[in-house]
């Protein structure tokens, strides 16, 4: 009988920690596919939908949910037919400039979580962009201390979505 409920309190942590996975999974789609939609973004904008979390995170806390959203520009080669060669951030908002960084625009993609490579065959010509929409949480499983690590689990989610209204989203105040 004892070892019955370990398994039965063993599933619900698991069922919680794959609940955690989603939550964050969705949250990352959301801030994509909202921005995605927009022809030109402004940082009320932005920051609404980051205030979206707690609401998409739930049951679970937002309070330590870390999220960025990027539009991404395509670098081009030169010569009489140019072609995409890399891709650079035009702007970037963020919840937490420490830990999920925006470089400036104009620069280089910032690290994306491990595995997790930026498709360049999304950007098709000069004038094209990609919206990165990224959330990050650490889940905590409601555990004793000696069976789980203290810093818990690294739960991180990329998103890429093409605007939909115009070839990029522009953001003249990010």
């Amino acid at each position: 009988m004892p070892f019955l409920i370990l398994v039965l309190y063993g599933l619900i942590v698991l069922s919680q920690g794959l609940r955690a996975v989603w939550c964050v999974g969705q949250l990352a789609f959301s801030l994509g596919d909202m921005t995605a939609q927009l022809d030109t973004a402004t940082v009320d904008q932005i920051t609404d939908e980051f205030s979206a979390a707690p609401l998409l995170m739930a049951p679970l806390s937002a309070a330590t949910v870390k999220m960025r959203i990027m539009s991404v520009t395509p670098m081009m080669s030169g010569g009489a037919h140019p072609s995409v060669i890399g891709a650079q951030v035009a702007w970037c908002q963020t919840t937490d400039s420490a830990t999920l960084a925006c470089p400036g625009s104009g620069n280089s993609l910032p690290a994306l979580p491990s595995g997790v490579t930026f498709p360049l065959g999304m950007l098709t010509s000069a004038t094209s962009s990609v919206i990165v929409s990224q959330a990050s949480y650490t889940y905590h499983p409601n555990v004793p201390s000696f069976l789980s690590p203290t810093a818990g689990y690294a739960i991180d989610r990329v998103n890429f979505f093409t605007p939909r209204l115009s070839p990029t989203v522009d953001c003249p105040s990010c």
